[in-house]
Order: C-alpha cells, then structure tokens, then sequence
C-alpha cells in the first residue's frame, strides 16, 4: 500500500498516505471466519475491551498487487512516528534481517 514504514524496536508501524510514492509491503490473506479477525484485533491491541488510544487501529486500504487492487484490512499505527526510524524499503522483514542485534 502507499504509505511509510517505521521501526518501532520490537514491530513495525505501518502509515498510510496516498500522497507519497513510498509503499509499504506485506502479506494478504483471505480470512473465511471472523473470529480470527478479532482474534488478530486483540493481538494488535484493537477494538471493544483494548485500553484507548489504541496502538493501532483497523482500517479498509487499497492494497496494489502486482495485478490489481484490493481493497483489503491493515492495521496502521496510531501514535507519533516522530522518533521512530524509517524503514526506508518498506519491507520489515528485509530489513530485521539486516538489522544488528542488539
């Protein structure tokens, strides 16, 4: 999706922007239960019972493929990336495999 990606020490924080030519790569899946939605909604900290503001929120993205766009679920981080180091390729598990160790 267009969009930055950031390195937030243990995990990613993906932002959407349509206006920039950065994108952020990742997985699609096609879910067939909804309990495993809220079951992902609860890992990222998301939805009725999560302490507010939210780490992350669950919004609708067109997400371009290599043949189309879909319009598809992501989870964008919801606080300042200020102090936050861009993932300039976008692509997290390119990059921790790069990354040092700490």
């Amino acid at each position: 999706m267009r969009g930055n990606l950031f390195d937030a020490g243990d995990y990613p924080a993906a932002i959407a922007s349509k206006n920039t030519d950065s994108y952020v790569y990742g997985s699609i899946f096609r879910l067939n239960n909804d309990d495993v939605l809220k079951a992902i909604d609860s890992y990222e900290g998301y939805g009725e019972g999560e302490p507010t503001p939210y780490l992350f929120v669950r919004e609708m993205a067109d997400i371009e493929t290599d043949s189309d766009v879909m319009t598809c679920w992501v989870y964008l981080y919801n606080r300042s990336t200020e102090k936050l180091k861009l993932v300039p390729s976008g692509n997290y598990i390119s990059y921790i495999t790069k990354k040092p160790s700490r």
